[in-house]
């Protein structure tokens, strides 16, 4: 039920190093002419024009692109800290885990359960909300470390905090009484609905405008320029995340079966 989004998991931390984050757009400045970001055999060229968001990235137009030009991303959606000292803060307490934030920390959930491997390491860190929906990076640090002076003095050095690659101990998650409830009013709810199901006949014409978008976003013009500023099925599905996650049905998971059977049925006809 966890592992497919049904029910959140809840960490019980004790002394936690954590720091408040907020999403962000972050800028990397590429205003300068930089070859490797177009063909190799081409003179650098210089971004200019509009800008556009696909997904978690923005990117700038160039008014002097040709076919095989390739434009890169200049700025993603990211977690930042809110205050700009990054203040560092020790949590109590029962926080979620925010398990679509970091795919690591899903895999070694999913992996406690199946005994398989994946991805088990997260460069990034891991991030878990309050009750107030309060977003925290979990945070670490390097034991202080000892050096000697020029006079010999021994004296301790402070290490930097990083984001944590440490999930917490199992012994340690818990189940909120508000989501275990929560999760029982939606069950309650879609046995009460069972009956009001939508037809095959709907059904499958829901299927078909789907399919017939997809085709459409994903198509060229018979000039054989991009009819969106989606490249695949992928970048529309990071779209829609980004847009709407969190909204009934709105995974990437289901996204990716429904398009899939969409499309079957589109293909067929």
């Amino acid at each position: 039920l966890v592992i497919e989004g049904h029910i959140p998991l809840s960490w019980y931390t004790r002394h936690v190093p954590a720091q408040r984050v907020s999403q962000a757009c972050i800028l990397h400045f590429l205003d300068n002419p930089v070859r490797a970001f177009f063909n190799k055999n081409e003179e650098p060229k210089k971004y200019i024009g509009d800008v556009w968001w696909h997904g978690e990235w923005a990117y700038r137009a160039h008014a002097g692109l040709k076919p095989g030009d390739r434009l890169e991303p200049y700025a993603n959606l990211g977690w930042r800290p809110i205050h700009e000292s990054e203040i560092i803060e020790h949590i109590y307490g029962v926080y979620r885990l925010e398990l679509e934030m970091c795919g690591a920390l899903k895999e070694w959930l999913h992996s406690l359960l199946t005994n398989t491997g994946g991805e088990l390491i997260t460069l990034d860190g891991y991030f878990v909300s309050d009750a107030q929906g309060q977003i925290w990076r979990i945070m670490d640090r390097l034991p202080d470390r000892e050096y000697t002076e020029p006079n010999g003095t021994l004296k301790k050095r402070k290490s930097p905090y990083y984001p944590s690659n440490e999930f917490p101990d199992p012994a340690e998650f818990v189940f909120q009484r508000t989501d275990i409830e929560a999760f029982e009013e939606q069950v309650a709810q879609g046995q009460q609905t069972a009956s009001t199901d939508i037809g095959p006949r709907e059904q499958q014409t829901l299927l078909n405008i789907i399919a017939g978008m997809l085709d459409l976003m994903l198509g060229k013009t018979p000039g054989g320029r991009p009819q969106s500023v989606f490249e695949n099925q992928s970048a529309v599905i990071d779209g829609l995340l980004a847009h709407h996650d969190g909204k009934q049905g709105i995974t990437k998971r289901t996204l990716e079966k429904k398009f899939a059977r969409a499309k079957r049925g589109f293909t067929a006809d």
